[in-house]
Protein backbone atom coordinates (compact mmCIF):
# COMPACT_ATOMS: atom_id res chain seq x y z
CA UNK A 1 0.00 0.00 0.00
CA UNK A 2 2.71 2.12 0.97
CA UNK A 3 4.67 1.82 -2.14
CA UNK A 4 1.56 2.26 -4.48
CA UNK A 5 1.21 6.07 -2.51
CA UNK A 6 4.86 6.42 -3.14
CA UNK A 7 4.52 5.53 -6.75
CA UNK A 8 0.89 7.63 -7.13
CA UNK A 9 2.97 10.60 -5.89
CA UNK A 10 6.30 9.88 -8.02
CA UNK A 11 4.43 10.20 -11.04
CA UNK A 12 2.56 13.04 -9.93
CA UNK A 13 5.46 14.98 -9.50
CA UNK A 14 6.25 14.11 -13.08
CA UNK A 15 3.16 14.99 -14.74
CA UNK A 16 3.69 18.64 -12.35
CA UNK A 17 7.19 19.14 -13.93
CA UNK A 18 6.17 17.81 -17.76
CA UNK A 19 3.67 20.48 -17.53
CA UNK A 20 6.01 23.55 -15.71
CA UNK A 21 8.53 22.65 -18.48
CA UNK A 22 5.85 22.94 -21.25
CA UNK A 23 4.33 26.15 -19.70
CA UNK A 24 8.26 27.51 -20.11
CA UNK A 25 8.71 26.21 -22.88
CA UNK A 26 5.36 28.01 -24.71
CA UNK A 27 6.46 31.08 -22.62
CA UNK A 28 9.90 31.48 -24.73
CA UNK A 29 8.11 30.49 -28.05
CA UNK A 30 5.89 33.56 -26.87
CA UNK A 31 8.94 36.10 -26.28
CA UNK A 32 10.90 34.84 -29.10
CA UNK A 33 7.56 35.44 -31.81
CA UNK A 34 7.27 39.20 -29.92
CA UNK A 35 10.99 39.78 -30.19
CA UNK A 36 10.32 39.34 -34.02
CA UNK A 37 8.16 41.99 -34.23
CA UNK A 38 10.44 44.16 -32.27
CA UNK A 39 10.85 47.84 -32.84
CA UNK A 40 14.35 47.55 -33.35
CA UNK A 41 13.54 44.88 -36.17
CA UNK A 42 11.33 46.85 -37.78
CA UNK A 43 13.37 50.15 -37.71
CA UNK A 44 16.35 48.14 -39.84
CA UNK A 45 13.94 47.29 -42.25
CA UNK A 46 12.29 50.71 -42.55
CA UNK A 47 15.92 52.19 -43.49
CA UNK A 48 16.59 49.56 -46.31
CA UNK A 49 15.66 51.86 -49.39
CA UNK A 50 14.12 50.96 -52.09
CA UNK A 51 14.74 50.68 -55.65
CA UNK A 52 13.28 53.44 -56.63
CA UNK A 53 14.49 55.91 -53.82
CA UNK A 54 18.46 54.37 -55.07
CA UNK A 55 17.81 55.35 -58.62
CA UNK A 56 16.59 59.12 -57.38
CA UNK A 57 19.06 61.23 -57.70
CA UNK A 58 20.19 63.23 -54.39
CA UNK A 59 19.33 66.66 -54.86
CA UNK A 60 21.91 68.65 -52.75
CA UNK A 61 21.55 72.43 -51.75
CA UNK A 62 24.08 74.49 -52.80
CA UNK A 63 25.90 76.56 -50.10
CA UNK A 64 25.53 80.32 -50.64
CA UNK A 65 28.79 81.97 -49.92
CA UNK A 66 28.54 85.49 -48.91
CA UNK A 67 30.48 88.13 -50.61
CA UNK A 68 33.80 89.99 -48.44
CA UNK A 69 33.36 93.23 -48.23
CA UNK A 70 35.61 96.28 -47.76
CA UNK A 71 34.43 99.57 -46.04
CA UNK A 72 36.09 102.33 -48.55
CA UNK A 73 38.91 104.43 -46.13
CA UNK A 74 37.17 107.73 -47.28
CA UNK A 75 34.92 109.70 -45.62
CA UNK A 76 31.18 109.08 -44.71
CA UNK A 77 30.40 112.05 -46.87
CA UNK A 78 31.66 111.22 -49.92
CA UNK A 79 30.06 108.04 -49.89
CA UNK A 80 26.79 109.66 -49.57
CA UNK A 81 27.16 112.23 -51.85
CA UNK A 82 28.12 109.32 -54.24
CA UNK A 83 25.07 107.74 -53.61
CA UNK A 84 23.10 110.91 -53.80
CA UNK A 85 24.53 112.05 -57.31
CA UNK A 86 23.51 108.33 -58.39
CA UNK A 87 19.41 109.25 -57.39
CA UNK A 88 19.92 112.69 -58.51
CA UNK A 89 20.93 111.18 -61.94
CA UNK A 90 18.44 108.63 -62.05
CA UNK A 91 15.68 110.67 -61.27
CA UNK A 92 16.08 113.30 -64.27
CA UNK A 93 16.67 110.38 -66.37
CA UNK A 94 19.84 111.03 -67.05
CA UNK A 95 20.79 107.47 -65.60
CA UNK A 96 18.19 104.30 -65.69
CA UNK A 97 19.00 100.81 -64.75
CA UNK A 98 22.66 101.54 -66.04
CA UNK A 99 25.24 103.89 -66.08
CA UNK A 100 27.51 105.30 -63.00
CA UNK A 101 28.83 108.04 -60.83
CA UNK A 102 32.84 107.77 -59.37
CA UNK A 103 34.45 110.02 -57.02
CA UNK A 104 38.29 110.35 -56.26
CA UNK A 105 39.21 108.90 -52.88
CA UNK A 106 39.27 111.99 -50.19
CA UNK A 107 42.36 110.13 -48.28
CA UNK A 108 44.30 108.11 -51.25
CA UNK A 109 43.91 110.03 -54.21
CA UNK A 110 45.11 106.86 -56.19
CA UNK A 111 41.78 105.29 -55.07
CA UNK A 112 38.10 105.69 -56.03
CA UNK A 113 34.75 104.86 -54.93
CA UNK A 114 32.01 104.35 -56.64
CA UNK A 115 28.87 101.52 -56.15
CA UNK A 116 28.52 97.88 -56.76
CA UNK A 117 27.06 96.35 -59.81
CA UNK A 118 23.73 98.56 -59.21
CA UNK A 119 21.28 100.13 -60.54
CA UNK A 120 21.59 103.86 -59.74
CA UNK A 121 18.52 104.98 -58.27
CA UNK A 122 18.86 102.10 -55.68
CA UNK A 123 22.72 103.40 -54.49
CA UNK A 124 22.82 103.57 -50.44
CA UNK A 125 26.39 103.83 -49.23
CA UNK A 126 26.44 100.50 -48.23
CA UNK A 127 26.86 99.92 -51.53
CA UNK A 128 30.26 101.27 -52.13
CA UNK A 129 32.97 99.80 -53.37
CA UNK A 130 36.69 101.17 -53.39
CA UNK A 131 39.34 100.60 -56.06
CA UNK A 132 42.66 101.38 -56.79
CA UNK A 133 44.27 103.31 -59.79
CA UNK A 134 44.11 100.15 -61.89
CA UNK A 135 40.04 99.47 -61.23
CA UNK A 136 40.86 96.43 -59.17
CA UNK A 137 38.67 96.07 -55.49
CA UNK A 138 40.53 96.68 -52.52
CA UNK A 139 40.78 95.16 -49.26
CA UNK A 140 39.71 91.41 -50.99
CA UNK A 141 35.52 93.13 -51.73
CA UNK A 142 34.27 90.09 -53.52
CA UNK A 143 30.96 92.15 -54.10
CA UNK A 144 30.11 92.01 -58.34
CA UNK A 145 31.80 95.51 -59.55
CA UNK A 146 30.61 97.13 -62.74
CA UNK A 147 32.40 95.94 -65.94
CA UNK A 148 33.21 99.68 -66.90
CA UNK A 149 34.92 100.52 -64.04
CA UNK A 150 37.77 101.18 -65.94
CA UNK A 151 36.31 104.60 -67.59
CA UNK A 152 37.00 105.71 -64.70
CA UNK A 153 40.34 104.72 -63.52
CA UNK A 154 42.13 105.59 -66.64
CA UNK A 155 40.41 109.06 -66.31
CA UNK A 156 41.39 109.88 -62.61
CA UNK A 157 45.01 108.14 -64.06
CA UNK A 158 45.19 110.95 -66.77
CA UNK A 159 43.56 113.63 -65.12
CA UNK A 160 44.58 114.27 -61.52
CA UNK A 161 42.27 117.47 -60.93
CA UNK A 162 39.33 115.49 -61.96
CA UNK A 163 37.34 114.65 -59.11
CA UNK A 164 34.51 112.96 -60.00
CA UNK A 165 33.06 111.08 -63.21
CA UNK A 166 29.68 110.15 -64.48
CA UNK A 167 29.14 107.84 -67.31
CA UNK A 168 25.70 107.62 -69.27
CA UNK A 169 23.46 106.28 -71.94
CA UNK A 170 21.33 109.25 -71.93
CA UNK A 171 19.34 109.06 -75.23
CA UNK A 172 19.71 112.48 -76.85
CA UNK A 173 23.25 112.24 -77.12
CA UNK A 174 23.54 109.34 -78.62
CA UNK A 175 22.45 111.33 -82.51
CA UNK A 176 25.61 113.43 -81.77
CA UNK A 177 27.73 110.55 -81.79
CA UNK A 178 26.88 108.61 -84.83
CA UNK A 179 26.63 111.70 -87.04
CA UNK A 180 28.81 114.54 -88.17
CA UNK A 181 27.22 116.92 -86.14
CA UNK A 182 29.24 118.50 -82.95
CA UNK A 183 27.52 118.52 -79.93
CA UNK A 184 28.02 122.38 -78.90
CA UNK A 185 26.83 124.42 -76.30
CA UNK A 186 23.97 126.55 -77.27
CA UNK A 187 22.91 127.56 -73.74
CA UNK A 188 24.46 128.75 -71.09
CA UNK A 189 23.74 125.79 -68.88
CA UNK A 190 25.74 124.24 -71.17
CA UNK A 191 28.92 126.54 -71.53
CA UNK A 192 31.26 123.71 -70.44
CA UNK A 193 30.52 122.32 -73.68
CA UNK A 194 32.94 125.32 -75.19
CA UNK A 195 36.14 123.10 -74.34
CA UNK A 196 34.49 120.37 -77.22
CA UNK A 197 32.41 117.42 -76.73
CA UNK A 198 34.87 114.87 -79.02
CA UNK A 199 33.36 111.45 -79.96
CA UNK A 200 35.08 108.36 -79.05
CA UNK A 201 34.53 105.42 -81.08
CA UNK A 202 35.61 101.65 -79.44
CA UNK A 203 35.94 100.36 -83.09
CA UNK A 204 39.16 102.11 -83.75
CA UNK A 205 40.80 100.91 -80.91
CA UNK A 206 38.97 97.48 -79.67
CA UNK A 207 37.38 96.45 -83.44
CA UNK A 208 34.42 94.77 -83.47
CA UNK A 209 33.10 94.45 -79.47
CA UNK A 210 30.22 94.39 -77.44
CA UNK A 211 30.75 98.33 -76.92
CA UNK A 212 31.67 98.34 -73.13
CA UNK A 213 35.03 99.82 -72.27
CA UNK A 214 36.09 96.41 -70.36
CA UNK A 215 39.63 96.79 -69.51
CA UNK A 216 42.19 99.43 -69.00
CA UNK A 217 43.59 99.80 -73.01
CA UNK A 218 39.92 100.82 -73.83
CA UNK A 219 39.72 103.07 -70.77
CA UNK A 220 42.95 104.56 -71.18
CA UNK A 221 42.01 105.28 -75.24
CA UNK A 222 38.68 107.10 -74.09
CA UNK A 223 40.98 109.18 -71.14
CA UNK A 224 43.19 109.85 -74.87
CA UNK A 225 39.92 111.36 -76.48
CA UNK A 226 38.62 112.91 -73.70
CA UNK A 227 41.54 115.56 -73.38
CA UNK A 228 40.96 118.42 -71.29
CA UNK A 229 37.82 118.47 -71.95
CA UNK A 230 34.56 118.38 -69.86
CA UNK A 231 32.52 116.03 -71.99
CA UNK A 232 33.28 113.15 -74.23
CA UNK A 233 30.48 111.24 -76.50
CA UNK A 234 30.92 107.48 -76.96
CA UNK A 235 30.16 106.43 -80.42
CA UNK A 236 26.49 104.34 -79.88
CA UNK A 237 26.93 104.45 -76.47
CA UNK A 238 26.35 107.38 -74.60
CA UNK A 239 29.34 110.27 -72.44
CA UNK A 240 31.18 110.71 -70.10
CA UNK A 241 31.38 113.87 -68.34
CA UNK A 242 33.96 114.89 -65.73
CA UNK A 243 34.18 117.44 -62.85
CA UNK A 244 36.36 119.13 -60.35
CA UNK A 245 33.70 117.61 -57.48
CA UNK A 246 30.92 115.22 -57.53
CA UNK A 247 28.42 118.36 -57.49
CA UNK A 248 30.07 119.83 -60.85
CA UNK A 249 30.02 116.15 -62.51
CA UNK A 250 26.24 116.00 -61.85
CA UNK A 251 25.46 119.23 -63.08
CA UNK A 252 27.53 118.97 -66.44
CA UNK A 253 26.17 115.07 -66.99
CA UNK A 254 22.60 116.93 -66.50
CA UNK A 255 23.01 119.94 -68.92
CA UNK A 256 24.82 118.00 -71.54
CA UNK A 257 21.13 115.56 -71.96
CA UNK A 258 19.57 119.26 -71.74
CA UNK A 259 22.23 120.55 -73.81
CA UNK A 260 21.66 118.24 -76.41
CA UNK A 261 17.73 117.86 -76.19
CA UNK A 262 17.79 121.95 -77.35
CA UNK A 263 19.99 121.32 -79.83
CA UNK A 264 18.38 118.71 -81.74
CA UNK A 265 15.00 120.43 -81.16
CA UNK A 266 16.84 123.85 -82.81
CA UNK A 267 18.08 121.68 -85.73
CA UNK A 268 14.07 120.57 -86.32
CA UNK A 269 13.51 124.25 -87.10
CA UNK A 270 15.95 124.72 -89.80
CA UNK A 271 18.15 127.23 -90.16
CA UNK A 272 21.60 128.50 -88.55
CA UNK A 273 22.19 127.83 -84.70
CA UNK A 274 23.46 130.76 -82.96
CA UNK A 275 25.89 128.81 -80.51
CA UNK A 276 27.73 130.53 -77.73
CA UNK A 277 31.13 131.78 -78.77
CA UNK A 278 34.08 130.29 -77.00
CA UNK A 279 34.64 133.53 -74.65
CA UNK A 280 31.35 133.13 -73.74
CA UNK A 281 31.49 129.81 -72.68
CA UNK A 282 34.44 130.19 -70.34
CA UNK A 283 33.27 133.36 -68.76
CA UNK A 284 29.88 131.36 -67.87
CA UNK A 285 31.43 128.46 -67.57
CA UNK A 286 33.09 130.72 -64.07
CA UNK A 287 30.37 131.78 -63.17
CA UNK A 288 28.21 128.46 -63.31
CA UNK A 289 31.00 127.36 -60.88
CA UNK A 290 30.56 129.75 -58.25
CA UNK A 291 26.54 128.91 -57.98
CA UNK A 292 27.03 125.27 -57.63
CA UNK A 293 26.25 124.16 -54.50
CA UNK A 294 22.42 126.24 -55.34
CA UNK A 295 21.43 123.55 -57.43
CA UNK A 296 23.37 121.04 -55.93
CA UNK A 297 21.72 121.64 -52.21
CA UNK A 298 18.59 121.65 -53.97
CA UNK A 299 19.12 118.20 -55.82
CA UNK A 300 20.21 116.50 -52.44
CA UNK A 301 17.49 117.34 -50.67
CA UNK A 302 15.02 116.21 -52.77
CA UNK A 303 16.81 112.88 -53.71
CA UNK A 304 16.82 112.97 -49.49
CA UNK A 305 12.65 113.59 -49.33
CA UNK A 306 12.05 111.00 -51.80
CA UNK A 307 14.60 108.04 -50.44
Amino acid sequence: MAATKATKAANSASSATKRAIKKTAKKAVAKAATRSKSPVVSKVAKSTPSKATLLKPKLLKPKLLKPKLHKPRVGAGLLEDVAIASRVLARHQVLDAFGHVSARSDRNPDHFVMTRSLAPELATPADMMEFDIDSEAVGGDTRKPFVERYIHGEIYRTRPEVMAIVHSHAMSVIPFGITGAALRPVYHMGSFLHSGAPVWDIRDKGGDTDMLVSNRYLGRALADTLGRCACALMRGHGFVAVGSSIAEATFRAIYTDGNARIQLQAESLGGPINFLSDAEGRLTTAGNQNAMERPWNLWKQQAKRKA
